[in-house]
Order: structure tokens, then sequence, then C-alpha cells
């Protein structure tokens, strides 16, 4: 019957701890933490490089615009789960 009680308490007092456990935010995903820099225009450019370094930064901002949008949907959820596990 000692044994008994001996292991009993030494199972419930194994249990018991003292390090509290604080879930800590997650990190965001690296590529998503730095746009990539937009094309500048040269000096002394003529039209047709105008027209040309506005498309490639036209298609760089979707890039980027996609990004963002991928961003917030990672921290809202991200967000979410960490105020669930408090």
């Amino acid at each position: 019957m000692k044994k008994i009680a001996v292991m009993l308490m030494l199972t419930l007092g194994a249990c018991a701890t003292t390090i509290p456990a604080v879930p800590k935010f997650p990190q965001p995903p690296v590529d998503l933490q730095d746009p990539p820099p937009l094309t500048p225009l040269r000096d002394g450019a003529m039209m047709s490089d105008l027209l040309q370094n506005a498309t490639q930064n036209y298609g760089q901002y979707h890039v980027v615009s996609a990004k963002l949008r991928a961003w917030n949907r990672w921290y809202d959820e991200q967000r979410l789960l960490f105020t669930k596990t408090k």
C-alpha cells in the first residue's frame, strides 16, 4: 500500500511544472518581408525605354501586390492561431 501511495505521489508530482509554457508569435516568411525594388529609369532615356520600363514595373507591381496579399493572409491566420492557443 505504501508503494502505491509513493508511486502515486511521484506520478502526480512529475506532472507539475514551475516553468510556464509561453507561446511565441512565429516569424514571418523571409520571402514576404522585403519586396524587390522597381527598375529606375536611366537618365536620357528615349520614349521606347519609358514604355519598356513602365511595362516591367507594372508587372513587378502585380508580383509585389500578390506577395502583400499572401503576407496579410498569413499574418491573419497566424494571429488567429496565436490568440486561440493563449
